[in-house]
């Protein structure tokens, strides 16, 4: 095994194992909340009107998982650390004592109150004041509610939207309650998911970073003869978006991936990938850009989309905004400039119709939430682009997502395709600007995705 595959494996580990400490934290924090809570006085103070006080009967117990995060942080470090010192041939080893370290945990801490804590609570005391106003006896809102600790502000809402739609189609309280009670299950057990394995892959992202920027500093890595780069866990969970930024670098010590702007690996909720060190290339140091691999490689891609949101019409059913989804330019994707050229994407632009849209990048499958879909994609020669239409679907949208859409502010997306690449150096000139740049031409036709 290479001192790389053990590092990913170790890391994995890793990631399972600080997974699962997070989730069990997570159903502790509810069932010490519901525990501590006396909620036959909360039903007191619901019978005599008295919300606020209701509210503040909840005894919240604090989700905080600054062990478990410590935890990742440390082995992810000591993975990395026994990685540099196998790639350096030099003993090293990262102290955790690190402050800009310690500093970040306690940071990002405290930033979890923000994100869990508070709008948890907060959703609590709206549901608090919906179910009096909808007809619930106080029994039967103290037992929903209830069930409603520990889920998003999200989930709580659409669980109360649940309950008002059961009781208006003249469901039982005792049906209603079961199955709010079987939603929120399934609910908790998903949040619990999503937050244990984005939290511990974090942590374990941050190790890396922390472990191998303090290698730079103590001269153990030569950031002059090292960089980093994005290694994927490339097996069936592997999702696009990951795939097509494999092996992308960023320098050294702090340098960050131009697909992220970041300098961790991560690219979204739970994701998988690990960070490794690889000398760079003498072409490279040079100032060219190496090949990847060989010279006709089908990879996936990722394109910015705009949508000029100020221009958009509206129906009872949808919000029509006209789109930009594919602009001719150079552009980073897989590590090195390629150029997208109007000649090879405007005749496949029919492509694009009918594609469906989606929320945060999530893979397209059967459960994936489809918010809309792009209509009309036309080319545009004179401004080497295409031309489309976005229809969002009401019914889809959340409240806050129609209101982000209608209030005419700049939207942004992002677009999958999959292409041959032809890894040929050259100079693309910008017929409009006149500007000049390195790039790597696509060959043939684009599939958009």
């Amino acid at each position: 095994m290479t001192a790389t595959d053990d590092l990913v494996s170790r890391l994995e580990g890793i990631l399972d194992g600080g997974s699962r400490n997070i989730s069990e934290r997570y159903f502790e924090w509810i069932e010490t909340t519901l525990s501590q809570t006396d909620w036959a006085k909360f039903e007191t103070a619901l019978d005599l009107g008295d919300f606020a006080h209701a509210a503040e009967l909840i005894q919240w117990d604090k989700f905080d998982i600054e062990a478990e995060l410590l935890n990742s942080f440390g082995k992810a470090a000591d993975a990395n650390s026994d990685y540099i010192s196998t790639i350096s041939a030099q003993s090293f080893r990262y102290d955790l004592k690190d402050p800009n370290a310690l500093k970040w945990i306690e940071g990002h801490c405290a930033e979890l109150v923000g994100q869990i804590d508070d709008p948890t609570q907060n959703a609590v005391r709206e549901v608090i004041h919906r179910g009096y106003f909808e007809g619930y006896t106080t029994k039967q809102q103290a037992e929903i509610i209830q069930e409603f600790i520990g889920l998003s502000p999200k989930e709580s809402e659409r669980l109360a939207d649940l309950a008002t739609k059961l009781a208006a189609d003249g469901v039982s309280q005792d049906d209603i309650s079961r199955q709010i009670a079987d939603e929120a299950a399934k609910s908790r057990k998903y949040r619990a998911g999503v937050i244990a394995s984005n939290e511990t892959s974090e942590a374990a992202n941050r190790g890396q970073y922390f472990s191998t920027h303090n290698a730079c500093s103590r001269g153990v890595i030569d950031p002059a003869k090292y960089e980093a780069y994005r290694i994927i866990t490339n097996d069936d969970r592997t999702c696009d978006i990951c795939l097509a930024v494999a092996g992308e670098a960023r320098p050294l010590p702090a340098g960050v991936y131009p697909s992220s702007g970041d300098t961790i690996v991560k690219m979204h909720t739970s994701c998988r990938c690990a960070e490794g060190l690889r000398r760079i290339s003498a072409k490279k140091a040079e100032g060219v850009i190496p090949f990847m691999d060989d010279n006709s490689e089908y990879k996936f891609s990722k394109i910015d989309v705009s949508f000029e949101a100020a221009h958009q019409k509206k129906t009872a059913t949808s919000i029509f905004v006209p789109t930009v989804p594919v602009v001719e330019g150079v552009f980073w994707g897989h590590g090195i400039p390629v150029l997208r050229s109007f000649e090879k994407f405007g005749p496949e632009s029919n492509w694009l119709d009918g594609i469906p849209v989606l929320i945060n990048h999530e893979p397209l499958d059967p459960d994936a939430r489809r918010v809309g879909q792009i209509r009309s994609p036309t080319p545009n020669e004179a401004e080497r682009r295409i031309d489309a239409q976005t229809e969002f679907y009401r019914r889809y949208l959340t409240p806050e997502e129609t209101e982000g859409i209608e209030s005419g502010e700049a939207l942004h997306g992002s677009l999958y395709l999959a292409c041959y690449l032809n890894f040929e150096s050259g100079v693309w000139t910008n017929p409009k600007t006149g500007e000049s740049r390195i790039r790597r031409e696509r060959r043939a036709a684009l599939r958009f995705l």
